[in-house]
This record gives C-alpha cells, sequence and structure tokens, in this order.
C-alpha cells in the first residue's frame, strides 16, 4: 500500500477503469471512478499509488489523483529529517470497501 505503479489502460467500465501493470503481470490494476483523473482510453500510459491489496483475487485498488501520486521524493526526505522520538501530525485512514 502506497508504492507507485505504472501501467497501461486496459478497459472501462462502469465502476472504473481496469489497468494492465507494468512489472506484475499476475495482477490487475483498478482504478474507481472517483480515483481516475480525467478521461481515459485504451492503451493509454498511467502512473498511480496503490491504495489497498487483494491478494486472493489478484487486483490493486489503485488512485490516480495529482496530491496522493506527486511529491513521494519531497515526503522520503522529510521522514529521513525526523529523528527518534520525534511527534508528527498524521491522519489516519481506513479503506471500507462497499461489496
Amino acid at each position: 500500500v502506497g508504492a507507485a505503479v505504472g501501467g497501461q489502460v486496459h478497459e472501462l467500465r462502469d465502476y472504473g477503469v481496469v489497468c494492465d501493470l507494468d512489472d506484475h503481470e499476475d495482477l490487475v490494476g483498478l482504478v474507481a471512478n472517483h480515483q481516475s483523473k480525467g478521461e481515459l482510453t485504451p492503451g493509454q500510459k498511467v502512473a498511480g499509488r496503490v491504495l489497498d491489496v487483494s491478494k486472493a483475487d489478484g487486483i490493486l485498488d489503485l488512485t490516480l489523483k495529482a496530491p496522493l501520486c506527486k511529491h513521494p521524493k519531497r515526503a522520503a526526505k522529510e521522514a529521513a529529517a525526523l529523528e527518534v522520538g520525534s511527534r508528527v501530525e498524521a491522519a489516519v485512514v481506513e479503506l471500507v470497501k462497499d461489496n
């Protein structure tokens, strides 16, 4: 969860976008409609972040939203500058799926 992934749009469905992943041929990326950006077309290259993993189904839930996909280097630099025991403000987010 949180890893950057790249791939191509495989097909557009009512519930979202199905993607073939560059480095994970055994998995499928799924971008829910509310997690995509603009109009996507089959074959289009995409880059996103993993929100959730369903190993049993072989599905990675992805986001393509810019605020969640940009600035990983800046975040890594900020994290590296922290000292053990530092207090930080953070939000805890839980992803709840409707079955």
